[in-house]
């Protein structure tokens, strides 16, 4: 049985101001509670070791899950006997409809490069330094070298530029990493089987 929902949980939950909590049942506001992972897991550990940090949800009044970070402490007696759970709850629908946003962002970037004739190639550069590449899956048909040569060597997309093309190239990305303003720029590759 429920205790007690502060003001800012009676909302998020759609408990009237007014209304006895103490007649709801945890199952009421927490639809996860009796599950396998509440069982299984969350009590098990809330028990043994104070407290259990994580995702969950909440249920509201009109019916839809609010997903929450939640710490669910659980408060025992000198004897150990475990009295009674509290719980601190943030509610993250933002961030979660956020991380949605970003994951259906990813995946239409992920679609039309898997499409494309021509080649997406990035370098992430820290402290100067290139650290890490990703390419799209034409990357290799294009130049003849796969993901892991490019991820093995950060550099590559360096040397496979035509020699008569490197100094601007470079000359370019060094104006670019200096922050100045920049357009698109044209140069030449030379494919891994012409080079071997």
């Amino acid at each position: 049985h429920i205790l007690y929902i502060n003001p800012a949980g009676r909302k998020m939950v759609g408990v009237q101001a007014q209304e006895d909590v103490t007649q709801l049942k945890i199952a009421d506001v927490h639809p996860e509670w009796t599950n396998k992972l509440f069982r299984d897991e969350i009590i098990p550990t809330a028990i043994r070791d104070g407290m259990w940090t994580g995702e969950c949800a909440f249920l509201n009044r009109d019916g839809h899950e609010i997903p929450v970070m939640m710490a669910l402490l659980a408060h025992k007696s000198p004897s150990g006997e475990v009295e009674r759970f509290s719980t601190i709850s943030i509610d993250i629908t933002e961030r979660k409809r956020a991380e949605e946003v970003l994951r259906e962002s990813e995946e239409r970037y992920r679609r039309i490069t898997a499409g494309l004739t021509d080649y997406v190639y990035t370098v992430r550069v820290e402290d100067g330094q290139a650290v890490e590449t990703t390419q799209s899956p034409a990357c290799e048909t294009v130049t003849g070298y796969t993901a892991e040569e490019f991820a093995a060597d950060p550099y590559l997309w360096i040397r496979m530029i035509a020699a008569e093309d490197r100094d601007r190239v470079i000359e370019h990305v060094r104006g670019v990493y200096e922050g100045k303003e920049s357009t698109t720029i044209e140069h030449r590759i030379v494919r891994k089987e012409a080079i071997s």
